[in-house]
């Protein structure tokens, strides 16, 4: 018992270190997560006490979250520990995970109970760029030994998912380097009425997809590697949404560190809860209380997760308007089965909704910029030719070793050629492009804008 105690006040002091040199935060920071943590555990005994355990889980993560609507000002920089949407994330992950598994942890005391969620919160990058870890995945006892990290999970899965990240990070930092303004003087909803304007939005829009899914993506892969690397195996942050057909498809497969969370935890007990009670009422109240209903949480949640200013909740009523006008589509058998027959009405179909979905990031960038913007006048088809060429290229490749990786999975393979072709291809993508295309390139400053 005293072993176990000793570990893990040497492993949350290891983490704590890092923690310190990734931030800059100083021990106030570590205080602050300490006492957000003994609050987590001081909710789990209440909860244990109670037979809603449901209502105290909603309360506390609201609570969790509801500090990220504060403005931005040096109070709320002080209030805060650095990282903190991506801590609430972990704390309110591992608040879930320790109340529904209550009979697993019951030979753990409060205060290892405490220390693990504190340090879960602290593994290294994960409050930078998710995927966060949670109490579930440091409650491994394997992972570590005598509070040291073991470098013993560096096996070829993980280095080539860090090989992916990295490829990633260097195409989406390179798309970044495309001036979008040379060819877009300015952008108004009175553009779309216009079909050169509207053709250029679609492409501006799959252009717009690719850079913050590459370097979001990517991110995230690096993320993931390097915490398997000593043994916190966190889940994927992305879930091959280009592969999406629908536009709410694309949300189900993205940065599940919290849509997931979120889903599993808020979106499919709201679904359930309306499913039992308005079942009864006309057709239009229940497709209000099923469908609509969870989807307007879910992107109210977000768009408080992200920051709550006006443009976060405006970008989640876009998304929202979106995602019940998909799912309606979707139910259609006709369109469903002509998308089956003909393959290149699909892939237009996917194209268009990757493209809105890009849009959307356009659309909320514009509203974050202060400047005043001129109307789009001249339009020349050779001026989008690089964002036209470069993003049809990165999509074909990784529907290509999508398709690769389900042929494999299929069929039982574990290594065949393909897949040592794709390493060796992102490494020399990586060397090029960071050698040859990045150097003198000034990147922009908008990476990865919600985690700022």
């Amino acid at each position: 018992m005293k072993n176990n105690v000793f570990n893990l006040i040497i492993r949350f002091s290891f983490f704590s270190i890092l923690y310190c040199l990734l931030t800059s935060e100083n021990i106030f920071g570590i205080l602050q997560i300490l006492f957000l943590s003994f609050i987590c555990i001081s909710i789990i005994k209440i909860i244990n006490k109670k037979n809603n355990a449901a209502r105290y889980l909603a309360f506390s993560s609201l609570i969790l979250i509801l500090p990220l609507w504060l403005p931005a000002s040096d109070i709320k920089e002080s209030l805060l520990p650095s990282g903190y949407q991506y801590i609430s994330i972990s704390l309110i992950s591992s608040l879930i995970y320790m109340v529904f598994s209550i009979d697993k942890e019951a030979g753990r005391n409060s205060f290892e109970s405490f220390l693990i969620t504190a340090t879960a919160t602290l593994a290294p990058t994960s409050y930078i760029s998710g995927p966060s870890a949670t109490y579930k995945e440091l409650s491994n006892k394997q992972a570590f030994k005598f509070g040291i990290p073991q470098i013993n999970n560096l096996g070829t899965t993980n280095i080539i998912l860090l090989i992916s990240g990295f490829f990633r990070l260097s195409v989406g930092y390179f798309l970044t380097t495309l001036d979008v303004n040379q060819i877009i003087q300015g952008f108004t909803l009175l553009n779309l009425l216009n079909i050169k304007s509207f053709v250029l939005i679609i492409i501006l829009g799959f252009y717009n997809f690719w850079k913050y899914y590459l370097l979001f993506s990517g991110a995230s892969e690096i993320c993931k590697s390097v915490l398997c690397s000593i043994g916190i195996n966190v889940i994927d942050n992305f879930n091959n949404p280009e592969s999406s057909v629908f536009y709410h498809q694309i949300w189900s497969r993205w940065h599940l560190n919290i849509t997931e969370r979120v889903q599993n935890y808020l979106y499919t007990p709201i679904t359930l809860y309306g499913l039992r009670t308005f079942s009864n009422f006309n057709k239009f109240l229940k497709y209000i209380a099923i469908e609509a209903l969870p989807i307007i949480t879910l992107f109210s949640i977000l768009a408080i997760w992200h920051g709550g200013k006006p443009r976060d909740f405006l970008y989640g009523f876009v998304s929202t308007i979106l995602t019940i006008i998909s799912r309606s589509i979707s139910k259609n058998n006709y369109l469903n089965t002509l998308l089956d027959k003909f393959k290149i009405f699909k892939q237009i179909f996917r194209f268009i909704n990757l493209s809105i979905f890009g849009i959307c990031f356009f659309i909320y960038d514009f509203i974050s910029s202060n400047s005043s913007y001129s109307v789009l006048t001249d339009f020349k088809f050779s001026l989008v030719l690089p964002y036209i060429f470069s993003s049809i290229l990165i999509y074909i490749y990784f529907l290509y070793k999508i398709h690769n990786q389900e042929e494999i999975k299929n069929n039982g393979i574990t290594k065949t050629k393909p897949n040592s072709y794709f390493i060796s291809l992102e490494i020399i993508a990586i060397i090029f492009i960071n050698i040859y295309l990045l150097p003198g390139n000034e990147v922009g400053s908008n990476f990865i804008y919600f985690a700022n």
